[in-house]
Order: C-alpha cells, then structure tokens, then sequence
C-alpha cells in the first residue's frame, strides 16, 4: 500500500471516530418519571433538582411537591 492510501484510509478512520464519538452521551442524559410518589398519580409540569438530591416539581393542579430519598411531601398549594 502506497503512502497515499495509507494517509487515505487514515483520514477516514478519523473521520468515523469523530461522527461515532458525537453519537454517545458522555455522561449519559437523565429523564424524570412523569408521576411521583405522593403526587396522586399526575402528570409532572416542572422539575428542579438541587445540588443537594433534592427535588422539587409542579403537578398538574399548580402543587409544588419536595422529594428526597424516595418521599414525597407538599409544599406549597
């Protein structure tokens, strides 16, 4: 194989690694569940997470709920 192929064939390889490396999420993206423990089983509007693990969010009647290691509890009505 010629110099030419070889500087080629490596341009392509480079060019793949970089169109596979843009395709994986480094670390990868985390989705909230639309319902949670203690919202009554509705639709989830708004989430907010803390730098602490805790979560805030607003269900579907305007509630604005507190969850930390699993529980849910009301905030503000």
């Amino acid at each position: 194989m010629g110099r030419y192929t070889k500087t080629v064939l490596t341009v392509i390889a480079g060019c793949l690694l970089v169109l596979v490396g843009a395709q994986i999420d480094f670390p990868p993206k985390a989705y909230a569940e639309t319902g949670a423990a203690g919202a009554e089983g509705s639709q989830s509007k708004l989430a907010a997470v803390t730098e602490q693990g805790d979560v805030y969010f607003m269900d579907g009647n305007e509630i604005i709920y507190h969850c930390l290691s699993g529980r849910c509890s009301k905030v503000l009505d």
